[in-house]
């Protein structure tokens, strides 16, 4: 999707950083970069002596495939438009069931992940035992097989509030890559392709909103 960087506003006073695994859709491939301005020279050479008491450089097989990427630019194009319509479809669907039974969430624009808050259960999550998110993290685990991470303390969310973040990416992305290139970039995926092709997240979006209806009849 396309975006104004403040790069474009105020070209001699910003720095612009990136990384690969973001943008192109390589999770896990972190390879990062910083564009200075000639203005900014003093502060780059201040910032690339600093880290290099961190690191030395990228691993050598990352150079190599980014290499490659970079080579191959309208490859990459359609598939940064597949994975990212993948994702949008997945998190369609999981903002809808969540919503569906009470939960608070806000739709994602750009992110594998979303930030679910269940504090509606806060009465019920109590006759449950549960008074905090990571006591609910540690139930929903054992009792719904669902991973969730507290937004306490890890997001700096306040210790009483029932917010998790939820990546929703456990699905089979090359099965799901596939179907999305037989769709073809110039159709809009099927309402049906996440629980046609994404099977595994669907289950575990149905586990979550069955536990939040067994817990919600706690009286």
């Amino acid at each position: 999707q396309h975006h104004s960087s403040i790069a474009e506003f105020y070209p001699e006073g910003t720095v612009v950083t990136s990384g690969f695994s973001k943008w192109s859709s390589l999770g896990g491939w972190r390879l990062g970069y910083g564009l200075f301005p000639l203005e900014l020279s003093e502060l780059r050479l201040a910032v690339t002596g600093a880290s290099s008491h961190t690191h030395t450089c990228a691993a050598a097989p990352i150079q190599h495939a980014v290499t490659e990427l970079l080579a191959q630019h309208d490859e990459v194009d359609a598939y940064i438009k597949h994975c990212s319509r993948i994702l949008h479809s997945v998190a369609e669907y999981t903002h809808k069931e969540l919503t569906a039974v009470g939960v608070d969430v806000a739709m994602p624009d750009g992110t594998f992940y979303m930030v679910p808050d269940f504090g509606y259960l806060r009465k019920q999550l109590a006759r449950h035992g549960i008074r905090t998110a990571i006591e609910m993290e540690a139930v929903i685990l054992e009792e719904a097989n669902v991973a969730m991470m507290s937004c306490y303390p890890s997001m700096l969310r306040p210790e009483d509030e029932f917010t998790f973040r939820l990546c929703f990416v456990n699905f089979d992305g090359a099965v799901a890559y596939t179907a999305s290139q037989s769709v073809g970039l110039d159709r809009p995926l099927p309402s049906s392709f996440v629980e046609e092709y994404c099977g595994d997240m669907v289950a575990s979006v149905k586990a979550i909103t069955n536990w939040c209806k067994k817990v919600g009849k706690l009286i």
